[in-house]
């Protein structure tokens, strides 16, 4: 279950158990999900007075407050009740916003729908509407707003925080995975390192190493690249090469013993090689002191 799934999940049973209505919104402010049915008072404010984003300067300075704080923010809407604004916060990235309420502190009376028609210039044809719609907005003492309040937020808080240690714990199990984690994972790739370690010297070819582990030529050849990351040729003609560099470097021996001695047919097909491979001939990497 990923961090939305559980937010939404955790929002559905604070709602149910609280009965406080909830609106869930991403970071950029899209409204991802609801939890109660929005208040007819609300609507028939903005109605009212000609505007439909009545509330959504308050409610954005309200969620900026709420992640400026990184806690729970209480605070007035301009329709004259109460939401509190909490916001989700992942590492410091401000991830989900949750918005609670409408709520009122007290029963509201007549007088507040009067305010509010003369600041906004409503007409007093919505006066009665108004005032029975409101009676519809939860009353709640200022007491246990601020309890509900904190329960939301520690909810959030918590999902927060349990997800930053999931996260962290996994991350840091790949990354010892990674560090710890053999190039080759298969037994029977060990056993063919072993095998071309012991004879690459030799005139080894891939079908020899195949059956020396019991398999199949083509099924080998494509499980070597897959683990190595280059195919058996291109790894046994590194293997040499490198081989022949130290041997260049710290013995005295001819070209013609160090390509006798690593496997090659013959002088000449070990200095073509050995110049594709490291971009200069044996005798003069050899001459220049391997540089």
């Amino acid at each position: 279950m990923d961090l939305k799934e559980k937010l939404i999940k955790q929002l559905k049973f604070y709602h149910l158990a609280t009965d406080i209505r909830l609106q869930l919104s991403d970071e950029k402010g899209t409204v991802l999900r609801t939890y109660g049915d929005p208040f007819s008072y609300c609507k028939m404010l903005r109605e009212a007075c000609g505007r439909q984003d009545f509330c959504g300067e308050t409610h954005g300075d309200g969620w900026k407050q709420a992640v400026w704080l990184k806690d729970g923010y209480i605070y007035d809407c301009p329709c004259g009740l109460v939401h509190f604004s909490v916001p989700l916060i992942v590492g410091d990235q401000p991830l989900y916003h949750i918005l609670a309420g409408p709520v009122a502190l007290e029963y509201p009376d007549i007088m507040l729908i009067d305010q509010i028609i003369e600041a906004y210039g409503c007409s007093l044809n919505y006066r009665k509407r108004l005032y029975g719609a409101i009676s519809g907005v939860p009353v709640v003492e200022p007491g246990r707003l601020q309890y509900l309040n904190e329960l939301l937020n520690a909810l959030i808080k918590n999902l927060a925080d349990s997800w930053n240690k999931e996260s962290s714990e996994a991350k840091s199990q790949v990354k010892e995975e990674k560090e710890s984690k053999e190039p080759i994972c298969q037994p029977v790739m060990k056993n063919a390192l072993r095998y071309i370690e012991g004879h690459y010297r030799e005139n080894i070819s891939l079908g020899q190493v195949a059956k020396y582990v019991g398999l199949n030529t083509t099924y080998f050849s494509t499980l070597f690249k897959q683990e190595m990351g280059i195919n058996f040729s291109k790894y046994l003609t590194k293997k040499r090469i490198d081989e022949a560099c130290r041997l260049l470097l710290e013995t005295n021996m001819s070209l013609v013993a160090v390509a006798s001695e690593l496997g090659f047919d013959n002088q000449s097909y070990f200095s073509r090689i050995f110049k594709r491979q490291m971009g200069i001939s044996p005798k003069l990497y050899r001459q220049n002191g391997g540089k």
